[in-house]
């Protein structure tokens, strides 16, 4: 049961947790979209079709899709970035969903926003190097 909200803190993990296990539900969709519908190809990348080179997430659903095969060598090797972020996300998702539905609202939810905003930023850092890492080496 939800724990009655102290200001906005159950509606700021709410959407949180619905951000967060749409990003683990989205790659798991497509995985099996893929197999189901043999779709090998799912549009094209603005970014790559402007720029002409990879944007900094090109790769990571397939990567991910590696990873849910248990392929995770492969994972690494088509975004390194794919695995890391995937499984931060899915960390992420468990504990909003462990604290909504446990009830525990010990810690402050400004400081766990504060928290999740590091996290997502560290995500990004993680995207941006890796994707000059990649630029770099072809």
């Amino acid at each position: 049961m939800l724990a009655k909200d102290d200001n906005g803190q159950s509606k700021w993990r709410m959407r949180m947790l619905l951000l967060h296990g749409a990003m683990v539900v989205a790659p798991v969709a497509i995985l099996l979209m893929h197999e189901r519908f043999h779709i090998n190809s799912l549009g094209i990348c603005v970014f790559k079709e402007i720029a002409g080179i990879d944007c900094p997430a090109c790769g990571i659903t397939h990567s991910i899709m590696a990873l849910c095969h248990g392929r995770i060598e492969e994972a690494f090797c088509i975004h390194p970035a794919g695995p890391v972020i995937f499984g931060i996300v899915v960390l992420m998702a468990m504990y909003l969903g462990f604290v909504l539905l446990a009830g525990h609202m010990e810690v402050e939810w400004k400081k766990e926003a504060k928290a999740y905003r590091i996290v997502e930023w560290s995500v990004v850092s993680i995207l941006l190097v890796t994707w000059i890492g990649r630029l770099i080496a072809n």
